[in-house]
């Protein structure tokens, strides 16, 4: 699901610009559920400490999401 994807980019970039709103952070944990619980792009999208990995994930999280639109 994008949602996956978007939340975990959400995550990383408040963590990249210091945005500490536990609210929010909760809200998009949530959305994204257990998959933060297992290594794998998304979580490392969500756990990005520069940009240069938020990019990095974010295309990475996105081409598994295409691979699994075409099965």
């Amino acid at each position: 699901m994008a949602c996956h994807e978007i939340a975990a980019l959400r995550l990383g970039m408040m963590n990249l610009i210091g945005i500490k709103d536990e609210t929010t952070i909760r809200h998009e944990q949530s959305e994204i559920g257990t998959v933060l619980e297992s290594p794998g792009p998304i979580r490392s999208l969500a756990e990005a400490k520069d940009f240069e990995s938020l990019i990095k994930f974010y295309e990475i999280s996105l081409t598994d999401l295409e691979e699994k639109s075409l099965k």
